[in-house]
């Protein structure tokens, strides 16, 4: 369980049922901050069938509350979730089934992210972008 900013404690079962991107950010990181509008845009007008998003952060509380993203955003400042999953930075995100067992493989960097999402190269994209998480 890790905490929400939204006040709660949130697991990966609360999300079963459905298909589930994680999101492994970092609101400190260029290439993090360059996908912000667009990820906005995304959650307003999502792709037929578009998964529910989970934003796995590092960062203090009220930082990820300013994004305001209206996915669910839990902070896990040691990255043990992005490093579960084999993440070695952010941006990157998994894509993960119903059940919680993965449907693709860890896409690393901004384009890889957005083509996880569905929603391809919007405007601010610049290729293959990642911040190496220490």
């Amino acid at each position: 369980m890790l905490p929400s900013v939204s006040g709660r404690r949130t697991k990966l079962g609360d999300f079963r049922g459905q298909p589930l991107v994680l999101l492994f950010w970092n609101p400190s990181c260029g290439f993090c901050l360059r996908m912000l509008e667009d990820l906005r845009f995304w959650e307003r007008n999502p792709p037929s069938n578009a998964p529910q998003l989970l934003v796995v952060s590092t960062g203090p509380h009220e930082v990820n509350r300013k994004m305001d993203l209206r996915s669910e955003i839990v902070l896990d400042d040691d990255f043990l979730v992005g490093r579960a999953f084999k993440s070695t930075g952010t941006p990157s995100a998994v894509l993960l089934d119903g059940r919680g067992a993965l449907l693709a493989p860890l896409a690393t960097g901004e384009d890889a992210v957005r083509s996880l999402l569905g929603f391809g190269s919007l405007a601010g994209a610049v290729s293959g972008g990642m911040h190496r998480s220490s």
